[in-house]
């Protein structure tokens, strides 16, 4: 798989952030110190300074030229463990997967830096669906491109110019529908909010112009972003058997951080989840291990000591992980309670239709309640809702939204009051069908 020299696949450099929020809690973290250069396996195949092989059972890229310059940046980032979020994508966009690679060209948009190419290659029919009713897949792009895109990230992702540049956003993507929130975000912060954002949830509505499109017009707000998705029709559900409708919010990490007590703070993604490490020369660098967990990390715990020893009398990393966990307990029991109401109302809607003796406008009410709740708790747990009723349960890793709590630290006080007005809604739209 030949890939080009300036794919400088150190990733997201990762986004640094990248996993940012998203992998909050228990996301993230250096685990650094081992500045060796990493290798591949044996049977790799080195091209144009770029080692591709396998590690751990999936694809894995080695570039020796950044590896060689940043030795422990590298090394910090180089993890391809089954099961850590970035590296994964390694193999999800290699068209060797199984036959699966032919991904949609908006998949590209945070698995690969070459979007911006595709969006400057296709323009807004990028957002078009073909005769056969499908969006353009990577195998409508030049032949050229269509190789590229198999590589991950590289340093000019969230980097400007090369590994030493100005961080912040790159992606066409964010940069163009989120441009009023990458406004008032930090630019480590928008760096991880070009890929942990909820915008991906509008792709496949038709001549999407990014340029021109506000997603946030209504508020970064659960709210506005219901009504801005019902207004232009955005990714959504409609479930035959009651007439419900859910619009898709991602998962909406950097919506859900701006505007946290974290933020407010002056804190971004990068101070938790990329924390300062010293090489066994002493030499200080920035750790780039965007899948790490950061409650294994007691780098990133202690940092969290700066405030909550005065405020919470936590004394050493230790009790900041079991404050942690406390706090992600207290989200994931909240949820538990919203998302039982929350099956239970869809069943009451169900026999409601089934028997026809609900009003309809008891019922579209019913509905809408149903809908909107469901928005509040994709944005309060900052994943997103996959089915109706029992089946109602969220399927993305990346959030950790299964039943763990694990984005507690992103913003619990907005977390808790999205689930709680969720609550509301669903037991006033319960009683409501019980009169």
């Amino acid at each position: 798989m030949k890939m080009r020299k300036d794919r400088l696949a150190i990733t997201g450099v990762v986004c640094a952030a990248a996993a940012t929020l998203a992998l909050a809690l228990f996301a993230c973290a250096p685990q650094g110190g081992d500045s060796s250069m990493p290798t591949a396996d044996a049977g790799s195949t080195p091209t144009e300074g770029v080692t591709v092989g396998e590690q751990d059972g999936i694809r894995h890229v080695v570039n020796n030229e950044i590896a060689a310059k940043y030795p422990e940046i590298w090394a910090s980032f180089d993890h391809t463990e089954q099961g850590r979020s970035h590296a994964f994508i390694e193999e999800y966009m290699s068209w060797e997967n199984e036959g699966t690679g032919d991904h949609y060209v908006t998949c590209v948009a945070c698995k690969s830096d070459s979007f911006n190419k595709a969006y400057d290659e296709l323009g807004d029919t990028l957002f078009v669906k073909k005769p056969d009713g499908t969006l353009p897949r990577l195998s409508d792009l030049s032949p050229e491109l269509q190789k590229e895109v198999q590589d991950m990230w590289s340093c000019t992702t969230c980097h400007e110019g090369d590994p030493d540049g100005p961080v912040s956003s790159r992606i066409a993507y964010f940069n163009g529908l989120g441009a009023d929130l990458k406004a008032k975000l930090s630019d480590n912060t928008a760096a991880c909010g070009q890929c942990h954002n909820v915008l991906a949830a509008i792709k496949d509505v038709e001549g999407l112009d990014i340029n021109n499109t506000n997603a946030y017009k209504y508020g970064v707000t659960a709210d506005g972003w219901y009504q801005f998705m019902a207004e232009i029709g955005g990714t959504q559900t409609t479930d035959e058997a009651t007439g419900i409708t859910i619009y898709r919010a991602n998962h909406p990490t950097v919506e859900m951080y701006s505007g946290s007590v974290h933020e407010s703070m002056g804190l971004d993604c990068s101070d938790c989840h990329m924390v300062t490490m010293t090489s066994e020369d002493g030499k200080t660098y920035t750790s780039h291990d965007a899948s790490g967990v950061i409650s294994e990390n007691n780098l990133a715990l202690a940092k969290c000591l700066d405030c909550h020893e005065s405020q919470n009398g936590v004394k050493t990393p230790k009790d900041m992980l079991y404050f942690l966990r406390a706090k992600q307990t207290e989200l994931a029991n909240k949820q538990g309670v919203v998302q039982t109401k929350l099956n239970s109302l869809y069943d009451q809607i169900l026999a409601a239709v089934q028997s026809g003796v609900a009003e309809e406008a008891t019922l579209d009410e019913a509905r809408e309640a149903y809908s909107r709740a469901t928005t509040y708790v994709e944005w309060g747990v900052q994943s997103f809702i996959t089915g109706f009723g029992n089946k109602n349960l969220s399927t993305n890793p990346l959030a950790g939204s299964d039943g763990q709590g694990r984005t507690a630290a992103h913003n619990f006080d907005g977390s808790m009051d999205y689930l709680a007005r969720a609550e509301v809604l669903i037991d006033d739209a319960s009683a409501a069908l019980d009169a």
